[in-house]
């Protein structure tokens, strides 16, 4: 019975993911990760854009920890010294992680839609030495 809820929830959860992830009538997706790390680089996205998406990428890790503190707390009392220092490498990791990753899904939605592909990379033009 449980195998079957699991995979259930599995499924369902995968095929939200999907659809999520998925451009739909020529609209970008929901969730578009790769899209955010390219405007996380593109030198044509304003800076305070980018702090806004940090920002609001931490508030959303932090309330991702508020929720977790009681679970974490069990799992630190069961697990004594062990537990405490898994918790803390994992609170850690998610306070460096976690702004990026939640900056990166909010900044699509923040920016006005940047047009084309990114500006090529200008070509390096080497001196040249006449008369040899």
């Amino acid at each position: 019975m449980a195998n079957a809820v699991g995979w259930i929830l599995g499924h369902a959860g995968r095929r939200a993911m999907r659809s999520a992830a998925t451009p739909r009538n020529g609209r970008r997706p929901l969730l578009d990760l790769h899209e955010g790390l390219r405007l996380l680089r593109d030198r044509r996205v304003p800076v305070r854009t980018k702090a806004l998406a940090m920002t609001l990428g931490a508030a959303a890790v932090g309330a991702l920890v508020a929720f977790e503190l009681p679970v974490e707390v069990v799992v630190g009392a069961v697990l004594n010294l062990f537990g405490f220092g898994l918790d803390f490498l994992l609170d850690g990791l998610e306070m460096v992680v976690g702004p990026l990753l939640f900056g990166a899904l909010i900044l699509p939605h923040l920016v006005a839609r940047v047009t084309g592909p990114p500006a090529p990379p200008v070509a390096r033009i080497e001196p040249t030495v006449h008369g040899k």
